[in-house]
């Protein structure tokens, strides 16, 4: 439909009064009267010829209802059967219950173009209440009655034209957009085929940019280590974000410098061993190497090289791995299947020799009670006991390793069984060694965690320090609480993020090298003298600490002792604390504060 159709077609309003005669009076005043100029006015604006069907210039439609409902009933059946009212005339108050305004809002929830002319004779509902009410718009008017005749003509010609010149307004908007996507659509599709005239005469060097642009996105946002070297002279000409992670360097401290000046490797290192690799034309793919960063820190990883030309100029592309957490997993689960396999050995061993050593002992006891024994078979036969009695001793330590009891935990107070267990094992110390224990936790020790095994792993450790000491020292055992997170858990392999407490016992020993440090956890490795020790403490404490959830961390040099930290995981909630108390904050790694030490005799 155009403009001129949508003007030339009946106008319908819509008189909604409980007073019959409002109906009457609207009805004459519109039949009654054509102004002189209304129709020039309309063709003025609209644009188009009118007909003269009513006392106004056009065909005019008066529907009438006596109650608000009633008229929002024809509002929604004019809208539903295509025949929307231009405009309505409104009393503001039809009884019984009925209201003006109520009804024009359940009108404008159907029809909100619909331009409204509410009739009144009273003045006590201001225009700002009636503004609070139904909003500020512009399809509002207020009619005082008695109606001017006038008056009422020009509201009906101005709104219904209104209302028109809206939709025609609205029609002619649609056109236009119509058009403006059609242009826009021209003009994208003449683009189009400019740039693609415009490719296909570039081509080549497009595709290069773009193939560039595509490297470097990947190059720079890989979680690999990369950097590009020239083959030449090595040096480092381009490195990613993960490249620099990796080694501990700023960008400007890598660039134009070679891997040796960098001190990445040593020389005989399989760094050395990839290039040389490369220069016989061999490729290089996941070599083992060590390398080492900024700090002086070696760490473990996987090399692949690869050579590549950038403008006609050779480069290597190198690309490394972190496997240290890798290695050291495997590991520890190869220390974990050796401990596993080595338990269910030992305790098979363990359980056929102690039978066999119930019959030696017996028979041992028989002959003690023998009277006819002289003093040096009496001897001989005490002698033998006391080794058949420590050889009952280890059988003993071989099943408690084997046997791998399902821990009984509970939540306890790690702080209370340490100064528990410390009353005896203080006694164990001797004259020369003294106990310092210092808890800095400051806030609840509560963990979750079988007792008897948290206690036999202190004794273990305390022990263990006690023997590494030849002649007097301190054994100082400390009680932390701590959030680890980031740096503090990337480099053990079982380290996680949360709240731990650590239980650490340093000694001050002699120490241990690196070779010790690998094989301590290896059941029947001991540094003791023959005799002295089983070699199953540490991998007892181990197995205990793994099934706790929890890990050990060993610090060790050669002449500057031991130090043993074991992480054993905190309750988050209430209810795993079960003790109704909540568990205070907790200090971040390296801040933890220091209750006073106490010495223990």
């Amino acid at each position: 439909m155009n403009a001129e159709e949508l003007f030339k077609g009946p106008r319908r309003i819509l008189v909604i009064d409980d007073n019959p005669r409002i109906h009457e009076d609207i009805r004459k005043i519109i039949n009654s009267t054509n102004p002189d100029g209304l129709a020039e006015d309309a063709e003025f604006v609209l644009g188009a010829q009118t007909g003269r069907h009513t006392g106004l210039n056009f065909e005019l439609i008066i529907d009438s209802a006596y109650q608000g409902q009633e008229g929002v009933a024809l509002v929604q059946k004019s809208i539903t059967e295509g025949r929307p009212y231009l405009m309505a005339f409104v009393d503001m108050r039809m009884p019984p219950g009925g209201d003006g305004l109520e009804t024009i809002q359940k009108i404008w929830a159907i029809c909100p173009a619909l331009q409204i002319v509410i009739c009144t004779a009273f003045s006590d509902r201001p225009w700002h209440e009636i503004n609070t009410k139904l909003g500020t718009s512009s399809n509002l008017l207020i009619l005082k009655k008695p109606f001017d005749n006038m008056e009422v003509l020009q509201l009906v010609q101005t709104l219904t034209c209104k209302w028109i010149v809206t939709k025609i307004a609205e029609w002619r908007m649609g056109e236009m957009e119509i058009m403006v996507e059609e242009r826009t659509y021209q003009m994208v599709k003449a683009n189009e085929e400019l740039k693609a005239e415009s490719e296909q005469r570039t081509e080549a060097q497009l595709a290069w940019l773009h193939a560039e642009e595509r490297f470097q996105a990947a190059f720079q946002s890989s979680p690999s280590a990369l950097a590009i070297l020239k083959a030449d002279s090595l040096e480092h000409t381009d490195v990613n974000g993960s490249y620099l992670d990796l080694l501990g360097y700023g960008r400007q401290q890598i660039i134009g410098r070679t891997p040796a000046q960098l001190n990445l490797a040593d020389a005989a290192s399989g760094l050395a061993m990839a290039l040389n690799e490369l220069q016989a034309g061999r490729p290089v793919h996941n070599l083992e190497i060590e390398i080492r960063r900024s700090n002086g820190e070696k760490r473990q990883a996987s090399i692949s090289i690869a050579p590549m030309t950038i403008s006609s100029q050779s480069y290597f592309l190198f690309a490394l791995e972190d496997t240290t957490q890798i290695r050291q997993m495997e590991a520890e689960l190869h220390q974990f299947q050796k401990i596993e396999s080595i338990g269910q050995l030992a305790g098979g061993v363990a359980h056929d020799f102690n039978n066999i050593l119930t019959a030696i002992t017996l028979q041992l006891s028989l002959l003690e009670q023998n009277p006819n024994l002289d003093t040096a078979s009496l001897e001989s036969v005490s002698e033998l006991q006391q080794n058949a009695d420590r050889a009952a001793k280890l059988t003993r330590q071989l099943l408690v390793f084997s046997r791998r009891p399902v821990p009984q935990t509970k939540m306890v107070d790690l702080c209370h069984i340490v100064e528990e267990a410390l009353k005896m094992l203080s006694r164990l110390m001797g004259p020369t060694v003294k106990i310092e224990f210092e808890n800095q936790a400051e806030t609840s020790t509560m963990i979750k965690a079988d007792p008897v095994m948290v206690e036999q792993v202190l004794m273990n450790l305390v022990l263990n320090g006690r023997d590494a000491m030849s002649s007097e020292g301190m054994l100082n055992i400390t009680l932390r609480k701590l959030k680890l997170d980031g740096d503090a858990v990337r480099h053990h392999p079982q380290a996680r993020s949360g709240d731990f407490l650590r239980l650490s016992v340093a000694d001050t020993g002699e120490g241990m090298d690196e070779a010790t440090l690998k094989r301590i956890f290896e059941p029947f490795f001991t540094t003791k003298p023959e005799g002295k020790g089983t070699g199953l403490g540490l991998p007892t404490v181990y197995r205990i600490v793994k099934q706790h959830h929890g890990w050990i961390q060993v610090e060790s040099q050669r002449g500057h002792g031991s130090a043993f930290h074991v992480y054993f995981p905190v309750p988050h909630s209430l209810s795993e604390a079960g003790e109704g108390l909540p568990l205070a904050p907790v200090a971040t790694l390296g801040k933890a504060m220091v209750a006073p030490a106490r010495i223990m005799p």
